[in-house]
């Protein structure tokens, strides 16, 4: 497998996701770095790179690979390659990504069901997941946003410690308030985007992260 050319995965590494035009019905295809290894994951669709993005903070998902070698489907009749082969805690499966309305139809829903049991068959495992799925829960924007700083170094452990107890010392406490109140302790806003994006403290990633947003500990939900 590739490496991804970046020479520094900790400091240089941000959201900015390489696209490439196609000549054939595929009109963008993503390369998006594995901030944890490094490694580019190829992917031919909004969905799947929004999928592989979404994984990258999924704290169940172990490990993602998305140059999956094609198999000969007999109940198709023809070769079929899955978008991606994700690991996580409790088992490894292959996953397509499907626009929600396909799946409405019946021809796809008889073509996956057989695929399934195919799978089922040999061992292994497949699953759909939808664009309705991989957006539920998350504003795309937010988790790119916070992309950059899953590669970043961990801050040292006197910068989180402040910036959870000032969370924790509220009863709600916006990213304005605690900017302000970390600015007199001497902390930037860099271990903040870290903690965030480590769920080390929390916000509501379905609305855009903005001043206003509510933060919270893991111990202390709002």
């Amino acid at each position: 497998m590739k490496k991804s050319k970046n020479k520094k995965i900790g400091s240089s590494l941000s959201y900015k996701a390489k696209k490439d035009s196609k000549t054939n019905w595929i009109y963008q295809t993503y390369e998006l770095p594995d901030p944890k290894t490094g490694e580019a994951h190829h992917v031919e669709a909004l969905i799947e790179h929004d999928f592989v993005l979404k994984c990258f903070f999924d704290p169940d998902v172990l490990a993602i690979k998305t140059r999956i070698h094609s198999i000969n489907s007999e109940s198709q009749g023809r070769r079929f390659t899955p978008d991606s082969f994700v690991m996580r805690k409790n088992g490894g499966s292959y996953v397509d990504n499907k626009d929600q309305k396909s799946m409405e139809k019946p021809k796809n829903i008889k073509k996956f069901d057989e695929l399934e049991k195919e799978f089922d068959d040999a061992g292994s495992k497949l699953e759909v997941i939808t664009d309705d799925q991989v957006r539920s829960g998350y504003l795309i924007p937010n988790l790119k946003k916070l992309y950059m700083y899953l590669s970043m170094a961990r801050p040292d452990e006197s910068s989180i410690e402040t910036i959870v107890s000032c969370v924790e010392s509220h009863t709600q406490i916006t990213l304005k308030e605690l900017r302000e109140a970390l600015e007199v302790k001497g902390v930037g806003m860099r271990p903040v985007w870290y903690c965030l994006a480590h769920k080390i403290i929390l916000t509501n990633l379905e609305k855009y992260i903005c001043n206003r947003s509510i933060l919270w500990s893991q111990n202390h939900a709002v």
